[in-house]
């Protein structure tokens, strides 16, 4: 079907944000570092700027800085939000239904991007989007950047940007949701939460109603492990294909930030070296995603990251085969 394509007014970006006692978590304020820096980011949309919503454990220091564009919604102390209770998937697929769930709330926006906290988007994401052909739930973008980071006191410093095949197989920052596909998800997920009024979900400081928070834990409590619930499925951006319908874009429109460790995926934030396709220019790169003036450092040539894939390759077949003897 043929849709009429996102505006800059019509898009919200939602983050979830790992607890700071995560055992997943090697230094918070390298997360927060890094979080400031995709915030930079992501407000730095040509036109009109998009909201950002963010579901943390506690505010950052300089969260006022970004006040007219970013809403911090902190989850209070809650059992079922205790640090290490959850697996990965369950964490983010919790919070991305607070922060959608809020998101929606009158303004609504048309589109939602379900994000992760150490990734960027391209100054012209939505303008590439206009007139695409649209699917019933939204874009899955389907190229992209792996941005190699090197953090330092002042955010970080670009060793390379790396652009890979197939980038959604590795992050998940890749799709934007039709928000009203997302919301109908939700409502069927838990019904008790269309009831609830604004003022219902969090308070004027942006701490979430402990109510509220009780929904999506006791929704989720029984389907916690349920690999197709929306929850995980969510929480896993490998398994969306197989419950909603996108439309491939290929234009490289998003970066996963690599290299800073603290990430909480599978492949632990590496690079996915046997993907990438083409080295671009640190500087350009940064311009291109509205972080103009970040200290770069002098990328190696194509080939020695082709090296670099081959031998990361060659490493997952040892480890498969070492697997396979020791049984």
């Amino acid at each position: 079907m043929t849709s009429s394509p996102p505006d800059a007014q019509g898009i919200t970006f939602v983050l979830p944000l790992v607890h700071p006692q995560g055992d997943k978590v090697d230094n918070y304020t390298v997360v927060e570092m890094i979080l400031r820096e995709t915030l930079t980011s992501l407000t730095a949309q040509h036109g009109p700027r998009p909201h950002v919503v963010v579901v943390c454990h506690q505010a950052p220091d300089w969260a006022g800085d970004f006040a007219d564009h970013v809403t911090f919604l902190v989850i209070p102390e809650h059992p079922g939000f205790a640090a290490g209770r959850n697996h990965v998937q369950v964490d983010k697929g919790m919070k991305y239904v607070l922060g959608t769930w809020v998101a929606l709330m009158d303004p609504a926006p048309d589109w939602i991007m379900l994000m992760d906290g150490d990734d960027f988007v391209h100054r012209d994401l939505l303008a590439h989007l206009q007139g695409q052909e649209l699917a019933e739930d939204g874009f899955l973008l389907a190229g992209g950047y792996h941005a190699a980071l090197r953090p330092v006191p002042t955010g970080f410093q670009l060793e390379a940007a790396l652009k890979v095949n197939t980038f959604n197989d590795t992050c998940g920052s890749c799709r934007v949701f039709r928000a009203s596909a997302l919301k109908d998800r939700i409502t069927a997920f838990q019904p008790a939460l269309a009831a609830l009024t604004p003022d219902q979900l969090a308070d004027d400081q942006g701490v979430l109603d402990k109510g509220f928070v009780d929904l999506v834990v006791a929704a989720t409590d029984p389907l916690r492990d349920d690999q197709d619930g929306l929850i995980r499925v969510l929480g896993r951006h490998v398994r969306q294909k197989d419950h909603f319908n996108f439309t491939r874009v290929t234009e490289a429109l998003v970066a996963k930030g690599c290299g800073h460790g603290n990430h909480d995926g599978p492949k632990a934030g590496e690079i996915h070296w046997h993907k990438v396709t083409a080295v671009t220019a640190p500087k350009q790169f940064l311009r291109d995603f509205g972080l103009a003036g970040r200290p770069t450092l002098q990328p190696r040539l194509k080939w020695q990251y082709q090296v670099m894939g081959s031998l990361q390759s060659l490493r997952r077949v040892a480890g498969r085969l070492k697997r396979a003897i020791t049984g």
